[in-house]
C-alpha cells in the first residue's frame, strides 16, 4: 500500500474514519473504499447519578436523625416499654426473621392490655391526629406517643433554621422582597470593593427570571449574571461570579 493518510471525524455519539493517499484520493481495501463511521451509545449526563447519590445521602441522614432520636427517648422508654423500639425497628419483619425472643407479640407498636394498637388507631387515625392532640392535651402522655409525634417530625425534618422568627410562615414570604434586598446587599458589596454594578436596578428583571427559569439551576445562574453584567472581566473571577449567583 505504501504512504496513506488517516482522517478521523470524532463526535458525541460516533467517530467518522477514512484512509487517502498522499494526494487525498480515497483508498481501497478489498475492493471497497476505506471510510465508515463507528456509532455508539451517546453520553449521558451525570443528573441521574447524581439524584440517586443525593438521595442515599438524604436516606442516612434520616437513619442518622432517628438513631439519635431513639437514643434520647431510651431511659425513659426502657421504664414503660423495653421492647417498644425492638419492635418499632423490626416491624418489618416476618415473626421468624425477628430477634429471639420478640416473635410473638402481635401488634409493633402497642399491646397493653389496656390499650391496643386498634386503641391507638381509632383514637389517632392519622400521625396529625396525635400531634394536633400533644398540643392540646393537659393530661400527661404516654412517652410511646411523645415518641411517635416526635420521630415523624423528624423524620420530615421540617425548618430549624429560624425558630426564634414566629412569624415565619409561607404566607409571609415574598420573593421579590427577598430579590430586593439582595439586591440591595449585592450592590452595597460591590460599591465596597470598587466594583461596577447595576443591582439596584435589575430586581424586576431578576425576579421574571426566576418565575421563567424555575427548575433550571444552571440556566439561571448564567442569565443573572448575565444581567448584572459579572464577567471575569469586569475584576470578578469565574468562582466569584459562580458564589454572587448562587446567593440567589
Amino acid at each position: 500500500m505504501g504512504t496513506y493518510d488517516i482522517g478521523l471525524d470524532i463526535g458525541t455519539n460516533s467517530v467518522g474514519w477514512s484512509a487517502t493517499e498522499e494526494h487525498g484520493s480515497l483508498c481501497y481495501f478489498n475492493g471497497r473504499p476505506a471510510w465508515g463511521v463507528r456509532l455508539m451509545p451517546s453520553a449521558e449526563p451525570a443528573s441521574t447519578a447524581r439524584g440517586y447519590r443525593g438521595q442515599r445521602r438524604r436516606y442516612q441522614r434520616r437513619r442518622w436523625r432517628l438513631d439519635l432520636l431513639q437514643e434520647l427517648f431510651c431511659d425513659e422508654m426502657s421504664k414503660v416499654d423495653p421492647g417498644f423500639f425492638i419492635r418499632l425497628n423490626q416491624a418489618r419483619l416476618h415473626p421468624e426473621d425477628r430477634a429471639e425472643g420478640h416473635m410473638d407479640y402481635q401488634w409493633p407498636l402497642f399491646n397493653d392490655a389496656d390499650f391496643s394498637e386498634v386503641d391507638y388507631y381509632e383514637k389517632f387515625p392519622t400521625i396529625y391526629h396525635l400531634r394536633d392532640w400533644l398540643t392540646k392535651a393537659d393530661e400527661k402522655a404516654d412517652v410511646r406517643l411523645i415518641y411517635l409525634a416526635f420521630h415523624n417530625i423528624v423524620k420530615r425534618r421540617g425548618n430549624f433554621l429560624q425558630q426564634e422568627n414566629t412569624s415565619l410562615s409561607a404566607k409571609n414570604a415574598s420573593m421579590d422582597d427577598s430579590i430586593a434586598q439582595f439586591c440591595d446587599e449585592l450592590q452595597a458589596w460591590c460599591l465596597q470593593r470598587g466594583v461596577e454594578c447595576s443591582a439596584d436596578e435589575c430586581a424586576g428583571a431578576m425576579s421574571a427570571l426566576f418565575i421563567e427559569l424555575r427548575g433550571n439551576r444552571a440556566e439561571l445562574q448564567k442569565e443573572i449574571a448575565r444581567l448584572l453584567e459579572f464577567y471575569p472581566e469586569n475584576a470578578l473571577d469565574k468562582k466569584t461570579v459562580r458564589n454572587m449567583t448562587a446567593w440567589s
